[in-house]
């Protein structure tokens, strides 16, 4: 390991120590707080608001060969639209549709986030144990792609290549989370809570943890990411409605969607032009 990169990997640890005692002791932010999709997107902090809005840098696609009438696939297209649903740039290649993605820290902030606890869990730039998978949302161990990171790549902004059948039919879960057990899995880990955080700022160690979370869906037409801007019992009933053709089991990977993000608050993902790209939210060096 380079001295450059034991004084960045000392630094960001010393950093996020101390931020992370001063989010363990503020809490987390007010549900009112809402997401945006603009500029001002990546300089916000973690909003304890479970919404998710796409912030999106290619043409939204629409999805056709819906199993509806036109006029009820066209309605159904104008609603999920209206609601944020998107296409992520994919391309097919005999049974397998792939996409090429990214985790990456986004800075801009003073307040702490999920890129500052990667900092302070990593013993070394090297140290490979962040994992990132596609899996099952209805059968919970179920795997379709995964790939172990470390934080060198996410700094850099990496992309890598994510493959998935395309005749897999059930709901998608793509999961980030720290993998040093090597379960090769996300989705059987408890999520990442106060505790969690505040453990890592007083010794550097964090238990393996479930940390980011977004749902998928897959057709033979393409892949999509699903979002939402408000999840309450009062409007969960009305969004099933209206993304049910794009969903295999609407009802309930649409309430473990709003669990997920309920628990943990994650920054919206973005699309590129040849897939998508996972924001974890770092504190700006000039703070």
């Amino acid at each position: 390991m380079s001295d450059s990169s034991r004084t960045y990997l000392g630094l960001g640890a010393v950093a996020a120590g101390i931020a992370l005692l001063v989010y363990a002791g503020s809490g987390r932010l007010s549900k009112n707080h809402k997401s945006n999709v603009d500029s001002s997107a990546d300089k916000s902090s973690r909003s304890h608001a479970p919404a998710i809005v796409v912030a999106t840098e290619y043409p939204i696609v629409g999805k056709s060969g819906l199993s509806v009438g036109p006029n009820r696939a066209a309605q159904s297209y104008s609603k999920a639209l209206e609601l944020g649903l998107s296409e992520i740039p994919s391309k097919s290649v005999g049974n397998l549709r792939s996409f090429v993605a990214s985790v990456s820290l986004v800075d801009g902030s003073c307040q702490t986030g999920d890129g500052d606890l990667l900092k302070a869990a990593s013993e070394t730039m090297k140290e490979r144990k962040w994992l990132f998978t596609i899996e099952s949302l209805s059968n919970p161990g179920l795997v379709f792609s995964r790939k172990l990171l470390n934080l060198t790549e996410i700094a850099s902004n990496s992309a890598f290549e994510v493959s998935l059948p395309r005749d897999n039919s059930d709901d998608l879960a793509l999961f980030f989370c720290q993998d040093s057990g090597n379960q090769g899995s996300c989705g059987k880990k408890s999520n990442l809570n106060k505790k969690d955080w505040k453990a890592v700022a007083k010794s550097g160690k964090l238990a393996d943890r479930l940390i980011y979370f977004q749902l998928l869906s897959q057709n033979k037409t393409g892949l999509y990411l699903i979002p939402s801007a408000k999840w309450d019992n009062a409007t969960l009933s009305s969004l099933s409605k209206s993304l049910g053709p794009w969903l295999d089991k609407p009802s309930s990977s649409l309430e473990k969607m709003g669990q997920y993000l309920d628990a943990l608050t994650p920054r919206p993902a973005k699309l590129k032009a040849t897939g998508i790209q996972i924001p974890l939210p770092s504190r700006s060096r000039g703070c």
